[in-house]
């Protein structure tokens, strides 16, 4: 079957505006397209397609903070969210313990060079432990068809 999407597309956002992004957007664009681009055009397997499905999601849950971002901290004080959770919120990951607040669930989804579409939602079990969260994941497989 000849695969009827034969280009490497990526799209990154975050809570900022388009225009106006957060460092943490910034950067996360670039990783996830330098992540993606190892795999665009490579031909579909199921040593590739798990290699991405764990790259990324390694790249989701990363804590790195991206501070400092003068964007950020314009926003952060524009809105009252308090200076002591600033660093919190910067990462991609967010775990925001005192206040019972952070990134419980993400999806990914990678469609390869033979059309076939891997879903793949991840949700934190309950009782939630921000500091070693133990991950549900939900997965999804199907084939898209070529437009007539």
């Amino acid at each position: 079957m000849t695969p009827f999407v034969n280009t490497c597309q990526y799209y990154a956002f975050g809570n900022s505006l388009t225009d106006k992004p957060f460092r943490k957007v910034i950067t996360g664009r670039d990783e996830f397209r330098n992540i993606v681009s190892k795999y665009c055009g490579e031909e579909a397997s199921e040593a590739n397609n798990q290699s991405l499905k764990d790259e990324l999601v390694e790249f989701l849950r990363c804590r790195k903070k991206n501070l400092p971002d003068p964007v950020f901290e314009e926003h952060a004080q524009s809105t009252g969210i308090p200076a002591d959770i600033l660093a919190q919120l910067s990462s991609r990951f967010v775990s925001v313990p005192q206040y019972g607040f952070g990134t419980r669930s993400q999806t990914i989804i990678i469609v390869d060079t033979n059309n076939n579409v891997m879903y793949h939602a991840f949700t934190m079990k309950e009782p939630i432990n921000p500091e070693n969260p133990v991950w549900d994941e939900s997965e999804f497989n199907f084939q898209l068809s070529p437009p007539n």
